[in-house]
């Protein structure tokens, strides 16, 4: 497993598509995406992550999506502090 996997997850699960978590091969990621800043909201950064092994990656310098910047995306709060960040 490596970063890219988690990248290419990442960029499928955006898409729309349902990848296997590159940890543990089951389809259960989510992700979120939060801004950096009021100034420039199509910049930021993101969490993916796998609700079936609490393993994830986060992203920086990514460009948003306008539905990304307008709601919250799939994880929660309380999700994102049950999981361990390999990258």
């Amino acid at each position: 497993m490596k970063y890219n996997d988690w990248v290419d997850a990442f960029l499928s699960l955006r898409d729309g598509g349902a990848p296997v978590c590159p940890n543990c091969d089951r389809q259960a990621l989510a992700y979120r995406a939060f801004s950096f800043s009021s100034v420039t909201p199509s910049i930021g950064w993101a969490v993916v992550f796998c609700r079936a092994c609490n393993t994830g990656a986060r992203m920086s310098r990514i460009q948003l999506t306008q539905q990304e910047t307008d709601a919250e995306n799939a994880g929660t709060d309380a999700e994102l502090c049950t999981i361990r960040l390999l990258y």
